[in-house]
């Protein structure tokens, strides 16, 4: 009977796991699209969007390279999250939302790091 119940357990778990692989390598994905499409759009350049999307892609590839892009990314995501709360005109809502954004975003990332090592 105890043994079923922990098969159960297992299972749900592994339902769950299911449901949410993907999402972090997504967010970094989603991030080097729009960080291309960014930098084409700007500089009007489908050379700098194109070399940007595959430049940021195979830099993914590399251990070294992608801790320093996904690192990179926590950064721009607690930087944004101040700004927004710079807006309040409050330094304690930029410290608060920052603080979100480190854990959130950082635990998305560490995701993805695992995500693109298994690949």
């Amino acid at each position: 009977m105890n043994d079923n119940k922990e098969l159960r357990k297992e299972i749900s778990q592994s339902i769950v796991d299911a449901k949410n692989q993907g999402n972090g390598a997504g967010l970094a994905l989603a991030e080097i699209i729009v960080i291309s499409t960014a930098l084409g759009i700007y500089y009007s350049s489908w050379w700098l969007f194109g070399g940007a999307l595959f430049g940021l892609i195979i830099l993914m590839c590399f251990k070294v390279t992608k801790i320093i892009l996904l690192v990179v990314f926590i950064i721009a995501w607690v930087f944004i999250a101040w700004i927004i709360g710079q807006w309040f005109e409050s330094s304690g809502a930029s410290v608060v939302l920052s603080i979100i954004a480190l854990l959130v975003s950082g635990g998305l990332h560490v995701q993805a790091f695992e995500e693109w090592k298994a690949k």
